[in-house]
């Protein structure tokens, strides 16, 4: 691409939105969107900051944001270059390519989906088999809250979703693998950018707590078995709602990112 090409991604930044988070944001919107492509250069800083209209030092923030990602790389003598991110970057890059208008891709939506069953799945089978009954008596409080919060006239969704994620979180907690805790916790941060794409989760939350009450109670009765066949039940019907509210919504365009 050339420079007179390149000048044209990058738009001038009202005074309200010119931070290198802004800054950043403009920036990584461009390279996932593929409007650069990996190996190309980006504009140097100075440019950079004529064109957002800010400091350099604004850009250079916003250019190790950009590194500290993995979508850049910044060498002396060989300027910004865009990065693979299907190489390098990690899974914090996803709710960007979902949009950060919240315009979703059904495609990567639906593979997110899949991502959610085959890996939460795992988490929490594993966490099941080296379960620590200390974190019950929480577990057990959350799905009360979540009951609770269900019964109401008019039941808050993401305070469902975040009751319901909370559930899994103490399940995974209760393994004492730091290191898994760490990778839901960084699932977590997904799902709250995105929280109304995972709203079918609990859009009919009876069935959602009866099997939550049956993990619990294999979870007391020691039963590992029947806790991870729930658990796998659980996922499969989360998978369905997504599946089925994905076909519905083309591009997901009514579907907002919380700011």
């Amino acid at each position: 691409m050339g420079s007179s090409e390149k000048k044209q991604l990058f738009q001038p930044l009202d005074s309200s939105a010119r931070t290198s988070g802004r800054v950043a944001a403009a920036i990584r919107k461009v390279i996932l969107g593929g409007q650069l492509g990996a190996g190309e250069t980006l504009p140097p800083e100075r440019a950079l900051a004529e064109r957002f209209r800010v400091t350099r030092n604004t850009v250079r923030e916003a250019l190790r944001t950009l590194e500290q990602l993995r979508l850049v790389s910044i060498r002396q003598g060989s300027g910004i270059r865009v990065r693979d991110y299907l190489t390098h970057a990690g899974l914090e890059v996803v709710v960007d390519l979902l949009d950060s208008d919240g315009a979703a891709d059904q495609a990567l939506m639906a593979e997110l989906a899949e991502a959610r069953q085959v890996i939460g799945r795992a988490m929490d089978h594993h966490a099941i088999h080296n379960f620590s009954s200390a974190v019950l008596p929480q577990m057990i409080a959350a799905v009360d809250q979540m009951e609770a919060e269900a019964a109401r006239a008019e039941p808050d969704d993401r305070r469902l979703q975040e009751l319901d994620f909370e559930v899994h979180n103490l399940l995974v907690r209760g393994s004492g693998n730091r290191a898994l805790l760490l990778l839901h916790n960084s699932v977590r941060h997904i799902y709250r950018r995105v929280a109304p794409l995972f709203a079918p989760l609990v859009a009919d939350p009876a069935p959602v707590i009866k099997l939550h009450r049956q993990l619990l109670a294999a979870l007391e009765a020691g039963d590992q078995s029947r806790a991870k066949a729930v658990i796998t039940k659980k996922y499969e019907a989360g998978l369905r709602a997504l599946s089925g509210a994905n076909a519905r919504m083309p591009g997901c365009q009514d579907a907002k990112t919380p700011k």
